[in-house]
């Protein structure tokens, strides 16, 4: 029996990662920075000798790459735009163009390779006007390719412009790359992607559903191709169309019903509950990795809704509005610290449903099930500890300052300015309010009905009423008095402050250590057999206490 076959069955159908390749700049998505340098350059005929493109798989590196070897060889586009319809376009769309080389460093990495390159770079373009070679994955060449290219990539004929490509900057020569003009090309946003692809399956005629084409764009972490790929995919397990169940089931992602009942377990403080739908959840064939991701998403919702103080949520939206209604701001912070902490730790677990169980555990019963209850238990020893310090009048002040009960104030007269550092080193005081104790110097005490205490100070901010009023309070605290003024000047003085006898405390602490440390037999060994030496700054001393 004789089989004949249709010229339009032997016929290829192009994969969408080819067939919707970038015909020209106005079509690449994504990559508005790179784009807008090149086709300025291209206008203003400055186009740099060599340029590298790094970036993830499937982000543009090698269609830019073949977008400058159209432009500047085409010959009926703009300046800095091919058309995308002559014959040297659709050459070198097709790699066939003699003047455009390209090469796969991955399998041709040896110096040999790159000097069969580079001897051709001696020789005028043939049918174009420029000679573009492309080197994809340039990371993988040898060091002795690298040397090779160097003299060439430096100072290559004006008709030669070499593009390097590579996913991994880090293995190229610091030499290679000076030598190079270099655009790092980010990861396409997923909504990019999801408008990209919606026109690409309008025009192709395939019918969607838009939460499907979401999970696609959130599955191709930012490549434009690994996203068309998957879309292929979808399509031939759809069977024409692509749902969402089929993507679902394809790409091993949470149902959405089912994730309800966990986000809800884990809102009414289920343990119970929640283990066993996350069990369901993986016995349904979803990995524990995809849950803890979806969870994460949830409570990174929730955080946002509930610092915006919108929880008003409705449709699709219910359960994450319950969610926000039974916890708070920082219990929702939580969670989501708990959760990404327990999706990076999968692979040390023993397996993914025990990482998953003990990830869910965690989150009731290492958060207080109503964090508002500390701070009402806070408040209340706040409050205590007032009523204690009114008891207390009469009592061993000694002994209640051993327990931590109430601090004992000191007596105004050993207040003077000779003494003022000793006792300002011995402040706990925090923030601006530390900064002004030590820069201030004190002038000058007025012993009267009023206490009046002058103070010098090097900068204007530690002037400011707000602060002085905290400086005040502070000392009332400090001293037994019950009234103070005071009065601050901004200027300098030959009195040193706090912070400069700290500081010079500290430089003869490390010159001692140094000392101390070079004199140790051991260190002298190691300076000797390694010619080594002691780095003053990674010297660390205790901490200084003037007293």
């Amino acid at each position: 029996m004789d089989i004949k076959l249709s010229n339009t069955s032997l016929k290829n159908k192009k994969v969408l990662a080819r067939k919707w390749r970038p015909k020209n700049f106005s079509q690449v998505v994504g990559q508005d920075v790179t784009v807008r340098a090149l086709m300025h350059a291209l206008q203003t005929d400055s186009l740099h000798h060599a340029y590298l493109f790094t970036g993830n798989r499937g982000v543009g590196k090698t269609t830019l790459a073949r977008l400058v070897a159209k432009a500047v060889n085409c010959s009926n586009g703009e300046k800095n735009e091919p058309c995308a319809e002559c014959k040297t376009c659709q050459e070198i769309d097709k790699g066939k163009f003699v003047d455009v080389i390209e090469i796969d460093a991955a399998s041709n990495r040896g110096v040999e390779e790159i000097q069969q390159i580079l001897e051709q770079t001696q020789y005028a373009p043939s049918c174009g006007l420029r000679k573009v070679i492309v080197i994809d994955e340039v990371h993988m060449l040898t060091n002795h390719a690298f040397n090779a290219m160097l003299k060439t990539l430096e100072e290559p004929p004006s008709y030669i412009i070499f593009v390097l490509a590579t996913t991994d900057p880090q293995k190229i020569p610091a030499t290679v790359v000076s030598r190079c003009l270099q655009f790092v090309l980010r990861n396409i946003p997923s909504d990019y992607i999801l408008n990209y692809l919606s026109v690409i399956l309008n025009k192709e005629g395939v019918s969607f559903e838009k939460t499907a084409l979401k999970d696609i764009s959130l599955a191709a972490d930012g490549s434009m191709r690994d996203a068309l790929s998957i879309t292929d995919q979808a399509i031939a397990c759809g069977q024409g169309k692509i749902d969402k169940s089929t993507v679902t089931e394809m790409l091993g992602l949470v149902q959405r019903e089912a994730m309800n009942h966990l986000v809800l377990s884990i809102a009414n403080n289920n343990a119970k509950l929640s283990l066993q739908h996350g069990d369901e959840l993986v016995n349904g064939g979803v990995s524990a990795s995809s849950i803890l991701e979806e969870l994460a998403r949830v409570f990174h919702k929730a955080t946002v809704f509930l610092t915006l103080n919108d929880c008003n949520l409705e449709g699709d939206d219910l359960t994450l509005g319950y969610l926000c209604k039974k916890i708070n701001l920082e219990t929702a912070q939580l969670y989501y610290q708990i959760i990404v902490l327990g999706r990076r730790d999968l692979s040390l677990s023993p397996d993914e449903s025990i990482g998953l169980q003990m990830t869910l555990i965690r989150l009731f019963t290492l958060i207080p099930k109503n964090i508002s209850d500390v701070t009402e238990v806070f408040e209340k020893s706040l409050v205590n500890k007032a009523e204690i310090k009114k008891k207390v009048t009469n009592q061993d002040f000694d002994t209640l300052e051993v327990m931590g009960k109430v601090e004992k104030k000191h007596s105004i007269e050993k207040l003077k300015p000779n003494t003022w550092v000793s006792i300002a080193g011995r402040f706990e005081a925090k923030g601006l309010l530390r900064q002004f104790f030590q820069q201030a110097t004190l002038q000058e005490i007025q012993k009267e009905e009023i206490i009046i205490l002058k103070f010098l100070v090097p900068l204007p901010i530690l002037n400011e009423s707000s602060l002085l009023k905290k400086v005040r309070d502070y000392l009332l605290e400090k001293f037994d008095v019950d009234n103070l003024t005071l009065e601050v000047d901004v200027g300098n003085t030959n009195k040193k402050n706090l912070a400069e006898i700290e500081r010079e405390i500290s430089i003869e602490n490390i010159k001692s250590t140094e000392k101390k440390i070079n004199e140790f037999p051991l260190t002298k060994k190691i300076i000797k057999q390694f010619n080594a030496k002691i780095i003053r700054d990674s010297i660390q001393t205790n901490d200084i206490n003037i007293k």
